[in-house]
């Protein structure tokens, strides 16, 4: 039985974090009742897809293996759980299961420890890490990966997708390893495997989801500033990751590279970018970065914590990644109102939140033709 949809054709939406479970138009489906255009349209919109025809079958076969990956991570953690609390341990796996594989970053280990006592375990972290990478990689890139083995090639979107996710985590585990290899309060009183083990954890962890095994706050600042342009980045379109995403941040590295090499056109594996969505993505990326930072300076001003730290809480909630430096208790009541605003406007995305407030303008304005203006730049 094929468990996705054979239509190839999507839209690589760089903007939205969504999950299925969170629409009615999804529990109308599980319940068994009948979905209208409007609700068929919705569902499309979730799941960043071009038409709308046959959705309501993609929704049941994601719905069906999300809920097969997540038993089977939970059957895995339930090895390691059961021996250690009992009884207990059968909750333990199945919520820290779709914890990790939603990339929530919630965890059952009290005293704000999170993953702190497995750091040495290879068995718990990588099967999170797996679960984290698998719900960031979104429902497109499954449906993808699940038909290769018949179309024996990748969709541009999984490309890009997988490319960049790939540099990313080795990117970041290399980082990590690096610069705290050595600091006492992090990885330096660890073996070089488990150093590793632990920088690679942490990398999955930073884009996505907020789980720790070593202290962020005793982290070095140099160290920091890496793990703020993973969170900021986050992960794909369509999964259960925030950010601003990696298509968007290869879209635009992309486009950077296409203009260092005199061409004007932006060029992915031999496939051309739109104009539109090279500006689509550049609009993210601005209106993502303006956000954090008046972020970050209001924060400043009522706290006057430091500016990493500050500007890692910012970016921490506007990605919906759940890590924390300093600790989110710690600020005033102001600050954390902020910070919860801007986990709306993330989740949201700050373009469709622009495009929302500006729409009777744009209605208004349509029709209007302007002359072309030029401009140095550079």
């Amino acid at each position: 039985m094929e468990l996705f949809w054979s239509d190839s054709n999507f839209a690589a939406d760089t903007n939205r974090r969504t999950w299925p479970c969170h629409h009615n138009h999804v529990f109308s489906v599980l319940l068994g009742k009948k979905v209208g255009i409007k609700g068929r349209i919705l569902a499309q919109e979730s799941l960043n897809y071009l038409s709308s025809e046959d959705i309501l079958k993609l929704i049941k076969r994601v719905i069906t293996v999300t809920f097969i990956i997540e038993f089977i991570g939970a059957v895995i953690f339930a090895a390691r759980f059961i021996p250690q609390y009992g009884p207990k341990g059968i909750y333990m796996s199945v919520f820290h299961s779709v914890s990790s594989f939603c990339n929530a970053g919630y965890d059952l280990m009290g005293n704000y420890r999170s993953l702190t006592g497995y750091r040495n375990d290879p068995f718990v972290l990588l099967t999170t890490a797996c679960l984290i990478i698998i719900g960031g990689l979104g429902f497109l890139v499954w449906k993808d990966l699940y038909e290769f083995r018949k179309s024996r090639h990748f969709l541009l979107h999984t490309k890009v997708v997988l490319l960049f996710t790939v540099i990313l985590l080795a990117f970041g585990t290399l980082y990590i390893f690096i610069f705290e290899y050595n600091n006492p309060n992090t990885l330096g009183p660890l073996s070089i495997p488990n150093k590793l083990l632990n920088a690679f954890f942490q990398s999955v962890c930073l884009r996505t989801t907020g789980f720790n095994t070593i202290s962020v706050f005793n982290m070095r600042e140099i160290t920091k500033v890496i793990n703020v342009m993973l969170m900021f980045i986050g992960a794909s379109p369509g999964s259960t990751g925030g950010g601003i995403k990696v298509t968007t941040f290869g879209i635009i590295i992309a486009a950077i590279f296409s203009q260092m090499r005199g061409r004007d056109e932006t060029i992915i594996f031999k496939h051309k970018i739109s104009y539109s969505l090279v500006i689509k993505s550049l609009s993210i990326i601005v209106l993502s970065l303006i956000i954090v930072l008046v972020v970050t300076t209001i924060i400043l001003a009522i706290d006057g914590f430091p500016f990493i730290d500050t500007l890692y809480e910012a970016i921490a909630a506007f990605s919906t990644t759940g890590s924390s430096s300093l600790g989110t208790p710690n600020f005033h009541t102001a600050s954390r109102i902020i910070l919860m605003i801007t986990m709306l406007l993330g989740r949201v995305g700050p373009l469709s939140f622009a495009l929302s407030l500006s729409l009777r303008n744009g209605k208004r304005n349509a029709d209007k033709v302007y002359p072309e203006g030029k401009i140095i730049v550079g």
